[in-house]
């Protein structure tokens, strides 16, 4: 998971990550209540399938690090701003995001730029393009850019 913009970087009532809650709803909900920007990192793990036709409806088994809770957690408002894109294989990214996409969920989708995790040629592999709007220059940033990443598109630089 992103957790962008917390104010306490502890979960309520744990003292090592391990008493955290072992399924994301919590988590995403508690970084929400502190105004964070909350979403899925390498969101493609655990959604793999062979077929690459978008979207398809070949069931992923579901076992990775990815947005695997994603496609429950979209049904709880307010509870997700985004899914990451662009640091996996694009089938599994997208096939789960236009299947949320198809029933009426619009979280975004957000470029990623995971250095040197995933890849390690360079930064900046995985764009996002935002609307950003502030009344002066000094609004503007990271924080301001977070906020209002309103998806132009996503792409994958080479």
């Amino acid at each position: 998971m992103i957790l962008l913009g917390l104010k306490d970087q502890d979960y309520p009532g744990t003292k090592r990550i391990d008493d955290w809650p072992s399924w994301d709803l919590p988590i995403l909900q508690w970084g929400k209540k502190q105004g964070a920007v909350v979403g899925f990192a390498h969101s493609g793990n655990g959604l793999i399938v062979q077929n690459t036709e978008l979207p398809n409806y070949e069931i992923p088994s579901f076992d990775g690090i990815g947005a695997n809770e994603f496609i429950v957690d979209v049904t709880h408002p307010n509870s997700i701003d985004f899914i990451s894109a662009v640091d996996t294989p694009y089938p599994a990214e997208m096939n789960i995001w236009y299947h949320t996409l198809n029933v009426g969920f619009r979280t975004r989708i957000s470029g990623r730029r995971i250095f040197p995790c995933v890849y390690d040629e360079r930064v900046g592999i995985g764009r996002n393009y935002a609307k950003v709007t502030a009344s002066s220059a000094t609004q503007l940033g990271w924080r301001a850019c977070a906020r209002g990443a309103v998806m132009f598109r996503t792409e994958r630089r080479t």
